[in-house]
């Protein structure tokens, strides 16, 4: 009996040493919260903000006739059918190059997102669907390049997403409504996004999805009451990126897409 006694004690007194011990340390602070994930918008050749297929006219350009954007307009010498601008008084320079070359920033796809063809170019779901087959290093926002994917299966894959972004019911009811929509369908988002090409406050809301190594940000005007402009931005998969760019948690298929 004593031997068992003997044992019974020398835990006792090991579990009050742990106890005191424990209570001389420190407490652990409490972790801090994840890093917001901040979404930064590229350059334009990077980013799909418009139809590429379709011509673009203002009485700027060519006496108001319809001008087709190509790569040569964001050059620093411009385009011939976009208008430059010069210092007044003038400035001679060695290089030639005018004070500013004046290039369209285009205001985002339109949402709903239409399914409808308009002249000789293609819808802007379709224009879309191109875009993401091309791939999220291809580079090709500003125009169409040869496809780099299958139009089908990726169709099939953004399936889930392309039913949001052309339905006028699920884009209502701000930011909050989408988030729950992203939450059911196990879609990384987030709110934190610098917008270059305008001031914060030009969008009472903004809000991005992550799907396959793609962004897709939503933006909100202030006098309507759901999402109406769409732009998407490409996560590239080799270099050149911005840390804050790399998705959180979740593998962003799209909702359940294949």
């Amino acid at each position: 009996m004593r031997e068992p006694v003997r044992c019974c004690l020398y835990r006792l007194v090991l579990l009050d040493v742990m106890l005191v011990f424990a209570a001389c340390q420190p407490p652990v602070p409490p972790l801090p919260p994840p890093a917001p994930l901040v979404l930064h918008m590229g350059p334009p050749q990077d980013r799909y903000d418009h139809n590429r297929t379709r011509r673009i006219v203002s009485p700027a350009l060519r006496e108001g006739r319809p001008t087709r954007v190509i790569e040569e307009v964001y050059t620093p010498g411009g385009h011939e059918a976009f208008p430059s601008a010069r210092y007044e008084p003038s400035v001679a320079v060695a290089d030639g190059l005018p004070a500013a070359v004046l290039v369209p920033v285009f205001t985002g796809v339109p949402l709903p997102l239409s399914n409808i063809a308009n002249g000789d170019g293609r819808s802007d779901r379709d224009d879309l669907i191109d875009f993401l087959a091309e791939g999220p290093d291809a580079q090709r926002g500003i125009a169409p390049g040869d496809t780099m994917g299958d139009i089908r299966e990726i169709a099939a894959r953004y399936q889930t997403l392309l039913d949001l972004l052309a339905s006028p019911q699920l884009l209502q009811g701000g930011a909050s409504s989408v988030q729950q929509w992203a939450s059911a369908h196990d879609v990384t988002w987030t709110s934190h996004i610098i917008d270059t090409r305008y001031r914060p406050s030009a969008f009472a809301e903004q809000l991005a999805l992550y799907c396959d190594n793609f962004w897709f940000v939503l933006y909100r005007l202030p006098a309507q009451n759901l999402f109406t402009r769409l732009v998407v931005l490409p996560v590239h998969m080799a270099g050149q990126d911005f840390a804050g760019k790399t998705p959180a948690g979740k593998d962003g298929r799209c909702g359940g897409g294949q």
